[in-house]
């Protein structure tokens, strides 16, 4: 290089890049573990309606979407970021809505239904922890594609330069391979 460290420079701009994937994934799973925990359970018109934009979402090209509202929005890797873990929640919301359409009908829930447990209870207790190891893996996967997506992006010379990122430091580094 240039006389910089590079170890110090991957470690400074690893806080950003994880930090970038982590906000995406905390805002796919608010939304899609909230939205498919209420449509599985109650089922009635929130789980047409949500089930309908969860599939409009998923249909839409990400990439495409991503690229036209940083062109819109500015180059902030944090706006990019939120705006990728609104499109990846579907994903969360088909994962939990399947397993809380399969456990809603058990007869664990069914007795704790009759016992009086509220709606809530039955859903943090005994809903959700069903739902806890699926989404725990989930997690990771999109964890790792967030990353992969905020780094491609700042490696095309997309992102926000004047914060440090892996694909920054990718994008820094590519002349250097000639």
């Amino acid at each position: 290089g240039a006389g910089r460290d590079v170890l110090s420079r991957l470690l400074y701009a690893g806080r950003f890049s994880l930090a970038g994937a982590l906000l995406a994934l905390v805002i796919a799973v608010v939304i899609g573990v909230t939205t498919g925990l209420i449509a599985g359970y109650y089922h009635g018109w929130f789980d047409t309606v949500s089930s309908w934009v969860a599939g409009l979402v998923m249909a839409l090209p990400g990439i495409v979407l991503l690229l036209a509202a940083r062109s819109v929005l500015g180059l902030s890797m944090w706006t990019a970021m939120a705006i990728f873990g609104v499109l990846i929640s579907p994903a969360f919301f088909r994962l939990v809505y399947a397993a809380v359409t399969a456990v809603r009908s058990e007869l664990y829930v069914d007795a704790a239904r009759v016992a009086g447990l509220s709606d809530m209870r039955i859903i943090g207790r005994h809903i959700l922890t069903v739902v806890r190891a699926p989404v725990i893996i989930q997690s990771a996967m999109v964890l790792g594609i967030a990353i992969a997506i905020q780094a491609g992006l700042d490696f095309l010379g997309l992102g926000d330069l004047s914060i440090p990122t892996w694909g920054t430091l990718l994008n820094d580094g590519f002349p250097n391979i000639y």
